[in-house]
């Protein structure tokens, strides 16, 4: 269950409905009313985040990454396990990434989450319209509009409020795909860390099960298993939602191109799978997709240099590895830049992160060869 709104126009249905209001306001002269509406507006989208961190785990979920703010990553550190990052650029949203873990009562857990939070945005925002004060009333009905704006904005997920109020209690299957077994979601934590040996002992625990998990993937990847890893991307293709597409498709690129780096694949596959990802991420696979470029810079720095334009890639790969969204994927991104950075002679700058990953290790080997090679031209 996702509504197809997309933020561009969100943004533009927040604008038009509480045009109205402002035009109201600047005729009556009531600049407090004025006030309240940007107010109004980084509390309807920062009071959902906050409930989320508060009681996201009596709701039977787990956090798995929560950051703040965009652009290149300023600070990164755990808290309680979980990765917790700080962007450049300040937002009015976090970023939270988090998973469901079977619970005792979970469908009543999760709906009580998502009734009572709309209860308090709506209930808070009648109550701030209903009052005579000028910035109070701004303040309400910002909220107002900004949750109901939001809430349509919201893909399906196990705490997106919408989905869970009415979309668990309409349909009772939308709720067993979203489980994860608790060693999986610890594993998961670890993978995105860069932790990958613990990963892999945490998955060994894990009962087996006819389907991978994007973990189980992600870990092959790293461990240099690429023929595996492509095949449980293929599979997570195939077997879950529209949600898991985008991680799939990505995995899919990034074991193409790492098994073509270790000499497994041929260049012209490993083209022919990585525009594939592309178009399955929203490419056409014939010019590149600005918002393509964007929301998947790895995959399309990949592309990129794939083409033969390591600039490109290596402007793309710069951008990925300081802003993804997880320590695991920057640090494939870096492996990217400098395999880039490489073709381009520029040798002293290109420095993969992450020791634990296979396509790192052997970056450092090519880059240390290519450095031998090009001594007696200096």
């Amino acid at each position: 269950m996702t509504f197809p709104i997309s933020r561009q126009l969100a943004r533009r249905l927040l604008a038009v409905l509480l045009t109205p209001f402002v035009l109201l306001a600047l005729r009556a002269g009531d600049p407090g009313a004025l006030a309240g509406l940007p107010l109004g507006v980084g509390l309807g989208l920062l009071l959902p985040d906050v409930w989320c961190l508060l009681f996201a785990r009596a709701a039977g979920a787990r956090l798995m990454v929560v950051r703040y703010g965009r652009g290149r990553l300023l600070a990164s550190t755990a808290v309680a396990g979980v990765p917790v990052e700080i962007g450049l650029v300040p937002a009015a949203e976090l970023t939270i990434s988090l998973n469901l873990v079977s619970a005792p009562r979970l469908r009543l857990r999760l709906w009580l989450h998502s009734a009572v939070l709309l209860a308090v945005q709506l209930g808070l925002g009648a109550l701030l319209t209903a009052r005579p004060e000028g910035f109070a009333r701004g303040l309400g009905i910002a909220l107002l509009v900004t949750t109901v704006i939001s809430n349509l904005r919201y893909q399906a997920g196990p705490l997106a409020p919408l989905w869970a109020a009415l979309g668990i209690t309409l349909r009772r299957d939308l709720l067993e795909p979203q489980l994860r077994h608790p060693d999986l979601l610890r594993a998961e934590r670890q993978l995105v860390r860069g932790r990958i040996g613990a990963a892999r002992r945490l998955l060994d625990l894990v009962p087996e099960s006819p389907l991978p998990s994007a973990t189980e993937v992600g870990v092959l990847l790293a461990e240099g298993r690429y023929e595996q890893a492509s095949a449980g991307a293929r599979e997570l293709l195939h077997a879950h939602q529209a949600p898991c597409h985008p991680i799939g498709y990505q995995l899919l690129a990034a074991a193409a191109v790492a098994a073509g780096e270790a000499g497994e694949l041929p260049p012209e596959e490993v083209r022919h799978r990585v525009a594939l990802a592309l178009i399955g991420l929203g490419g056409d696979g014939s010019e590149p997709d600005p918002r393509i470029m964007h929301r998947y810079a790895q995959t399309a720095a990949d592309a990129e240099l794939l083409d033969g334009r390591p600039e490109q890639a290596a402007r793309l790969a710069k951008r990925w590895s300081s802003t993804a969204g997880s320590p695991f994927w920057r640090a494939d991104a870096c492996c990217t830049l400098a395999a880039a950075l490489t073709a381009l002679g520029r040798y002293e700058q290109a420095r993969a992160q992450c020791p634990e990953l296979a396509r790192t290790a052997r970056l450092e080997t090519r880059l240390k060869a290519a450095e031998r090679a090009a001594v007696p031209a200096r």
